[in-house]
């Protein structure tokens, strides 16, 4: 999609009454930091106009929604707006996206949103919107995993406790160990890198060992790697089933925090709840 070209002087700033604006619908964006922005804009005005469209009031919002929050806040009756009456919808709504990637001023969750929306409302494979936006298409498709985290994971991501770096770290890792590895990561103030050692020893414990050679063995009557790595992969935490025929086996789970072991006993205690009685 090319986006229709303007001159400069098709460009017409417009004075809006400012209660004439109302947020676009294509915003995926939740929070709008001041930063001093009102005060700002109170003493030097508005230097980038919004940009908007409508016949006639109200007029929705395509980019400047947080100078138009800033100029509510500071007291402004007027403010300057560009009208891009020109753009249709899928213009429109990736015009808002990009200005927000290039302010930085989305969160991951947010720009992973955008990117959804995208998808969903025009039909839009990853490859159509990275045309569209210019960001390279593994970003986006790496940025729209951060929406599988669970609803906890996302808020720390959205107030900033954890990184994008962190985030798409976490998205390697099933989803009963994520949240604990989120956790630690805020806890112990982990850098990108610091979480992607540990979960780096997680998966090399995780992983299957090769089999021992050397003197043949009577073959067990169960497959106690298997049944370790799967009771491993419900707990999201390392498993080993030590197996001897005809005495019987022991788990042995490995716990890296004291919330690791509550969420183990925890998993414990509820299935034997909800065990019938026989």
């Amino acid at each position: 999609m090319n986006e229709p070209q303007k001159t400069e002087s098709d460009l017409t700033v417009v004075e809006i009454p400012v209660t004439d604006l109302v947020p676009g619908r294509y915003q995926m964006r939740t929070v709008f930091q001041d930063n001093g922005l009102a005060e700002s804009i109170r003493n030097q005005g508005i230097i980038q106009p919004i940009v908007a469209r409508g016949e006639c009031p109200p007029y929705e919002i395509i980019a400047g929604e947080r100078r138009c929050r800033a100029a509510k806040a500071a007291g402004l009756e007027l403010v300057p707006v560009i009208l891009r009456n020109d753009l249709d919808e899928r213009q429109a709504a990736t015009f808002g996206l990009v200005e927000n990637i290039q302010r930085h001023a989305f969160n991951p969750i947010e720009e992973a949103k955008s990117y959804e929306m995208l998808a969903i409302k025009f039909g839009l494979t990853h490859e159509m919107i990275a045309t569209d936006t210019g960001v390279s298409r593994t970003q986006i498709t790496n940025t729209l995993r951060l929406l599988k985290l669970s609803d906890t994971i996302q808020s720390l991501i959205i107030d900033g406790s954890l990184s994008g770096g962190h985030a798409k770290t976490l998205t390697t890792l099933n989803p009963a160990a994520q949240e604990g590895f989120a956790k630690r990561a805020i806890r112990e103030g982990w850098s990108v890198r610091k979480l992607e050692e540990e979960v780096a020893k997680l998966k090399a414990l995780l992983a299957p060992k090769p089999p021992k050679s050397a003197v043949s063995e009577q073959p067990l009557s169960i497959d106690a790697n298997r049944l370790g790595m799967e009771v491993g992969e419900k707990l999201g935490l390392p498993v080993k089933l030590k197996w001897t025929e005809g005495r019987g086996g022991v788990f042995e789970i490995t716990v890296f925090s004291v919330d690791d072991a509550d969420r183990v006993v925890a998993k414990l205690l509820s299935a034997v709840a909800d065990k019938p009685d026989r």
